[in-house]
């Protein structure tokens, strides 16, 4: 494995993002686009510049007025939020996260990068009678993967950005009666972008490099005292989990993985923390992952 310097000039930091869009240049492959694959989202699909213009259309098919309030529903329990979504939704109403006792008029069930809420579970959220949103952002993939179609019949939504090469575009499914007009520009200019990537082929290879990657981590991060979580097979990752055996300042390990061109996080309300681990990491990119995750535990 290289070795680097830590905290480099500004200029020579690379960038390794948390999601796939890149520059480089790609064996482009004769595949037809198969617009099917979206529909595990549904039947009413549409097109959108972002992951939170998507948001923002789900919530207005509701009609729900300042006084409303939503109730969050995460997959691990835990009260961590982007503060996307929790702003988009403020701009409408009131939001809460979900407890059963609690009395709200729509449910957001967010299914944290890759991994989906239960059946039982979400049946028993269907059984409260108010609007179900699902937010895929990060777990499209796995929902594919998954071949569930329970979710048919809610409002679903993703973001492109989050699992494929491209740095826009958004996609929500809403009832027929609900349905809008979708902008038509938009709407090509995604399908442009995604390209060979939205077919059989493609996605298969897309799930199947990611959760080689997670693997990886889990091969090579048990030396530095870190478990790869959220590891079951049925999770295409979104991003790597990881959780560490021993007390570590994961704030300070942030701020030191950004500065030396890591996009990550805490996973706020956890001992846990997550990489980038998508499908067009270099085997490079992932070594350098490892080694500054290395690095941090041997300077601090």
């Amino acid at each position: 494995m290289s070795t680097y310097f830590l905290n480099p000039d500004p200029y020579y930091t690379p960038k390794i993002s948390i999601g796939p869009f890149c520059l480089k240049e790609e064996s482009l492959i004769d595949r037809e686009v198969d617009l099917t694959i979206l529909q595990v989202l549904g039947q009413n699909l549409i097109f959108t510049y972002s992951g939170k213009s998507a948001i923002e259309i789900s919530i207005e098919s509701l009609n729900l007025g300042k006084s409303s309030t939503i109730g969050i529903v995460t997959t691990s329990g835990n009260s961590y939020v982007s503060n996307c979504v929790t702003k988009t939704i403020s701009k409408y109403c009131e939001w809460v996260i979900f407890d059963i006792n609690q009395k709200v008029d729509c449910l957001i069930v967010i299914h944290e990068f890759g991994s989906l809420l239960d059946l039982n579970s979400m049946n028993d959220l269907r059984k409260l009678g108010v609007p179900i949103i699902n937010d895929f952002a990060y777990s499209f993939l796995s929902l594919f993967m998954s071949g569930r179609t329970d979710f048919k019949n809610e409002i679903n939504l993703t973001s492109f950005p989050k699992s494929f090469n491209i740095n826009f575009g958004g996609l929500v499914n809403l009832p027929e009666s609900k349905k809008k007009m979708e902008d038509q520009e938009i709407r090509n200019r995604i399908l442009e972008s995604l390209g060979y990537q939205l077919n059989s082929i493609g996605i298969n290879e897309n799930i199947a490099q990611r959760i080689k990657n997670r693997k990886y981590y889990e091969i090579e991060l048990k030396r530095y005292g870190y478990d790869v979580i959220w590891n079951k097979k049925e999770i295409c990752p979104g991003v790597c989990m990881i959780s560490p055996r021993e007390p570590v300042d994961l704030t300070l390990m942030k701020t030191f993985l950004q500065r030396n061109g890591i996009e990550s996080s805490v996973f706020y309300g956890r001992n846990a923390f997550f990489v980038p681990v998508h499908n067009l990491m270099t085997k490079k990119e992932l070594e350098y992952v490892v080694y500054m995750i290395g690095a941090f535990k041997s300077v601090n």
